[in-house]
């Protein structure tokens, strides 16, 4: 049977949304079960800067699940916080994400 991956959730102390996300998932109002990385931390920026920098990707709060960049989703009704991992049609961040100056700058090859 196989195993579901942990969704990854990758947070910074200095940042309105991350904080907002951490307190979800630290209170247990998480849909799955969840790795929060604190990118302030040395073994944290560690593992961002592998698992995500080096994907040519960068901002938090933002999620994975394995390679796959995943939506971080808000239900206000049930105050649970949630992850879609297979988003049809997904931006390329998302939206509460406090973005990262880009590195270089990208076109949409048109």
């Amino acid at each position: 049977m196989p195993q579901e991956k942990k969704v990854v959730v990758y947070v910074a102390k200095d940042c309105g949304p991350c904080e907002q996300v951490a307190r979800l998932i630290q209170e247990g109002k998480a849909a799955e079960e969840v790795d929060l990385v604190d990118i302030e931390t040395d073994e944290g920026f560690a593992r961002f800067s592998s698992e995500v920098l080096s994907q040519g990707e960068s901002g938090v709060p933002c999620a994975y699940s394995g390679p796959k960049r995943c939506e971080i989703l808000y239900d206000d009704e049930k105050d649970v916080v949630f992850f879609d991992c297979n988003p049809k049609d997904a931006p390329p961040a998302d939206p509460g994400e406090t973005p990262s100056p880009p590195a270089e700058p990208t076109g949409n090859g048109a």
